[in-house]
């Protein structure tokens, strides 16, 4: 099972949000100040509550993964649960699976230009390189580093991604980590979409889970 979920952040007032939004949502909302951010908490509960079909709370990890914690009359349809988030200004998105994913999203107007010395590798780079090219690699990496999930993969050394010969609005391409003598497989799946460019990671299908 794999399904996500992308939301226009803009869609709705806060009052609005607040409205549909469990006492956990509102409660975790309430601490952050800036109106942006709290929009952002409290679509992320209603976006789980489309997934799951009921109102779940949501936790993180000390490496940052987010997890969910699920009402008891529901664990038995989600043995395996597995979560990813990923928000900008505009859109916030979040992805479900029996197994590992991880979903980032970027804006296609971001410098990556800038820093593209701190996390492409000569290997990476193609001739004539765009901005499209640009934000592929590095929101794949993002994406990669949200499905390991642990602290202490670096972008350049330990995250690979085999650039695509052209970009379309919709594509797939693959990437691999590697750690400890090990090359992980990963399969990366783009789209394109109002100025942003959306990317899914997951583990090759031919390998077990969770990565050892």
């Amino acid at each position: 099972m794999f399904k996500y979920i992308i939301k226009n952040i803009n869609c709705c007032q806060i009052s609005d949000l607040e409205k549909q939004s469990s006492r956990f949502w509102l409660q975790y909302s309430s601490k952050f100040k800036n109106p942006l951010r709290r929009k952002q908490i409290l679509l992320e509960g209603i976006i789980l509550k489309q997934l799951f079909g009921t109102h779940v709370q949501l936790f993180h990890y000390p490496s940052g993964q987010p997890y969910v914690s699920l009402p008891e009359q529901i664990r038995p349809y989600f043995p395996q649960c597995h979560i990813s988030i990923s928000h900008s200004n505009e859109f916030l998105a979040i992805a479900l699976g029996f197994s590992p994913v991880g979903i980032d999203m970027e804006n296609l107007n971001r410098n990556f230009e800038r820093i593209k010395h701190k996390f492409i590798a000569s290997d990476e780079l193609i001739p004539d390189m765009n901005k499209k090219f640009l934000a592929l690699l590095w929101s794949s990496k993002e994406a990669v580093y949200k499905l390991w999930a642990k602290k202490g993969l670096s972008f350049k050394q330990n995250i690979k991604i085999i650039p695509p010969a052209k970009i379309f609005s919709y594509g797939q391409t693959k990437a691999f980590i590697l750690i400890n003598n090990k090359k992980i497989n990963v399969n990366i799946t783009y789209f394109l979409f109002k100025n942003q460019i959306f990317t899914i990671a997951k583990y090759d299908k031919h390998r077990k889970f969770p990565p050892q």
